[in-house]
């Protein structure tokens, strides 16, 4: 073939195969012309500013990244999955990059959320067993202490008994400034006398 000056070559319309061969200056010693193909060109560490938008998977360390865009998509959890991480960040302002623990795992299977400890106020209802120290118990609602030791049931009353067959439930009891009444079964009460010493 004739020698032809590169802005004579005809241009090529579509993207480059990995099998497409490049004409390359070798300036290492004499100055000579060799070929590489596309693939065996972008195998070869990367040296100098990128300017624009790469399309592809990029490895590697980068000396400096003056701007990252993160992806803007997030995609659902697999519902599946019974042990995924939760993203954390290190500060609540600037770029941060995403860590994870292993003491704070999310179960995607059966939305549960699983820490070492949690700290500060809870607002709502609390589905399950709960156990520790509260400081303040602001606003309890009780109605039935369900398991206690041996304890089955336990209820108290908002007003005493009338009389030993009033109206009541096993469990429950009452008291007031001479007696202490015990529901012992169902619309049978029991009262002890209590006073100062």
């Amino acid at each position: 073939m004739a020698n032809t000056k590169i802005t004579g070559l005809t241009e090529l319309a579509a993207k480059p195969a990995t099998d497409d061969i490049l004409a390359i200056v070798d300036v290492t010693g004499t100055d000579t012309t060799k070929k590489i193909t596309v693939a065996n060109l972008f195998k070869s560490d990367l040296v100098g500013n990128v300017t624009g938008n790469v399309t592809g998977n990029v490895t590697g360390n980068a000396t400096t990244a003056s701007t990252a865009t993160l992806a803007n998509t997030v995609a659902t959890a697999d519902t599946t999955d019974t042990s995924c991480s939760v993203a954390l960040f290190e500060s609540a302002s600037g770029n941060q990059a995403a860590k994870t623990d292993a003491g704070l795992t999310y179960n995607a299977g059966t939305g549960t959320l699983t820490a070492t400890a949690f700290a500060g106020p809870l607002t709502g209802n609390v589905t399950g067993n709960a156990s520790g120290t509260a400081a303040t118990v602001t606003a309890a609602a009780q109605p039935a202490i369900t398991s206690l030791g041996t304890l089955t049931s336990l209820k108290v009353a908002t007003s005493t008994p009338d009389s030993a067959s009033d109206t009541g439930t096993v469990g429950t009891i009452a008291w007031d400034a001479s007696y202490i009444y015990v529901c012992t079964a169902t619309n049978t009460w029991k009262r002890v006398a209590i006073a100062s010493w």
